[in-house]
């Protein structure tokens, strides 16, 4: 197989079974677990992408560890802050705002999307690719902290229930 053949089906793989896994998983792993370790595998893989930006712009030939770095990404997020976050806005707002809760949830959602994309390569050309996956491994950082402080919001209804 060519590589980018290889790629794409490592890849096609790795995502078919991410989308699956947390869906078995969820509840019984819990769910600020789950999104703690999606944020950290996150974060670590765009510090190793800074890296591996960081010596190759200073001449040296690092290892090749861009697509095993994204690959780990892509699972990250599917386990944690792909799914979660979703499942999170309908436990979190009553019944009535929920629509509009959700079509505003989705609407930041695109936006930071459509920000990202647009402002990649401007970033890019500012802070160097390195800079650029720094910059986002500082965002989850925060966020990271944000998820620790706020964890009672995340568990489940049913468990907040059980606890009481």
């Amino acid at each position: 197989m060519r590589p980018p053949a290889c790629v794409f089906v490592c890849v096609c793989v790795c995502v078919r079974r991410a989308r699956i896994w947390p869906i078995e998983r969820v509840e019984r792993a819990g769910r600020l677990t789950l999104l703690c370790t999606s944020i950290v595998g996150m974060a670590s893989t765009l510090l190793i992408m800074g890296v591996y930006f960081w010596e190759k712009d200073r001449g040296r030939d690092p290892p090749d560890l861009a697509l095993p770095a994204t690959m780990v990404y892509m699972l990250s997020f599917a386990i944690g802050l792909g799914p979660i976050p979703w499942l999170v806005i309908n436990e979190i707002f009553p019944d009535d705002a929920r629509g509009t809760a959700g079509s505003m949830a989705v609407l930041v959602n695109w936006v930071s999307a459509f920000l990202v994309t647009q402002f990649f390569q401007t970033m890019d050309s500012a802070m160097g690719s390195y800079g650029v996956f720094w910059f986002f491994m500082t965002i989850l950082a925060t966020g990271f902290v944000f998820v620790l402080i706020n964890g009672d919001v995340i568990k489940s209804r049913a468990s907040r229930i059980g606890d009481q």
